[in-house]
């Protein structure tokens, strides 16, 4: 079984995700001339989760904890994956890190094959980051697109319940066609989780002339043709990532 693994460097997820909390002040459906054209949608969006009392600590995903040594990881791998279809070690020349990459047959919430990335720092040799990616190859149907939207729903439903800082998470942007973080969020240590759909319908919120306007109804914008992808991330760190850095005057 052929697949392609998603990216497993970790500094470009680390600045999409920043660049998304950075937008978080803008996230009501009115949007100034001052302020970053963000579209918004509501789509995905859980309506039943379960309120917490606690703030949310990013951890890790399934036995995987943020900071494992690379054979913790690998043990850990071995534990909630026995059914592992393709395994690839490697590292990155660039930002001087360590990856493993799995393929695995099922994995809970989507449907289908899942490709789980494990990437570990330059300096600290532990476990930064983590990405689960859900891809549907092709031109899926409508069904297969809803059941890849309905998982990101599931998996936002279980973050959203939490104590988060105040402007440090987002719901519901667009950041271009047929794409949708349906969250994104930083916790008070630093670390960061962002359900991400790629290739689905949404319904985008119409922008206000003024605050005080009527509101409009949502306009369908229907999936763009190609692949579907639900990717799943956490990371240690979202500022200073922990990938090789130049001494200063090396140039």
């Amino acid at each position: 079984m052929n697949v392609s693994f998603p990216p497993m460097r970790l500094a470009p997820a680390l600045q999409r995700l920043g660049m998304m909390l950075a937008l978080s002040m803008s996230s009501m459906p009115f949007v100034s001339h001052a302020q970053p054209a963000v579209g918004i949608s509501f789509t995905g969006q859980p309506t039943r989760y379960l309120v917490q009392s606690e703030p949310y600590v990013v951890q890790g995903f399934g036995r995987a904890r943020l900071g494992m040594t690379f054979d913790e990881v690998k043990a850990a791998i071995a534990a909630d994956h026995p059914q592992v279809l393709q395994t690839r070690e490697e590292a990155d020349a660039v930002d001087r890190t360590r990856a493993i990459a799995i393929l695995v047959p099922a994995l809970a919430p989507a449907p289908g094959a899942a490709t789980l990335s494990y990437v570990f720092g330059h300096q600290s040799q532990r476990l930064a980051a983590i990405n689960v990616a859900w891809v549907l190859e092709g031109e899926p149907s409508a069904a297969q697109r809803d059941a890849l939207l309905a998982a990101g729903t599931q998996l936002a439903a279980t973050l959203v319940g939490y104590q988060w800082p105040v402007g440090s998470f987002i719901r519901g942007h667009v950041p271009g066609p047929g794409t949708l973080v349906v969250f994104s969020g930083r916790d008070a240590q630093g670390g960061g989780v962002e359900v991400r759909l790629d290739g689905v319908g949404l319904a985008m919120e119409q922008r206000l002339a003024s605050p005080d306007a009527p509101a409009r109804p949502a306009v369908w914008m229907p999936a763009p043709a190609g692949a579907a992808r639900l990717r799943y991330s956490l990371v240690s760190r979202v500022e200073r990532p922990d990938v090789y850095r130049p001494a200063a005057g090396a140039f």
